[in-house]
């Protein structure tokens, strides 16, 4: 299982996650220094447990909907680079057939050429055949 990667915001969230949780166990210490009523009476300590726990989940939900996204957008690159490799094939297949169709129309404009020589060759023979009787 690979660590998951967390952004910025994410991160900063869990250091302060971080400091909540030091900043309370330095004020629960603080109170049993002066033996003052304990935490639990001032604020029951399954609020802070909750508080906590809501925000690991909130932050475990974020971190999930920002791998999902991250997937998402690694799925559509890859669409993308398909479509365009598709398009490259389609493309050359293209060039391919216009090259084709360039190479008949050069050839039936040659074979045209030599027709209409010949069709003139045949008139002047047959111009100089009459005159010669």
């Amino acid at each position: 299982a690979r660590m998951p990667h967390f952004d910025a915001a994410t991160q900063r969230k869990f250091e302060l996650l971080g400091q909540v949780g030091e900043a309370l166990s330095l004020f629960v210490r603080e109170q049993v220094k002066q033996e003052q009523p304990p935490l639990e009476e001032i604020a029951p300590y399954d609020f802070y447990h909750e508080l906590i726990d809501s925000l690991i989940d909130g932050t475990m939900r974020q971190t999930k909907k920002v791998a999902s996204l991250r997937n998402d957008v690694e799925k559509q690159q890859r669409d993308v680079k398909k479509l365009i490799e598709n398009v490259g094939e389609v493309h050359t297949d293209l060039k391919a057939h216009q090259d084709k169709l360039e190479a008949k129309t050069k050839a039936h404009k040659r074979k045209r050429q030599e027709l209409e020589e010949e069709r003139e060759r045949a008139a002047a023979a047959a111009a100089a055949a009459t005159q010669t009787r």
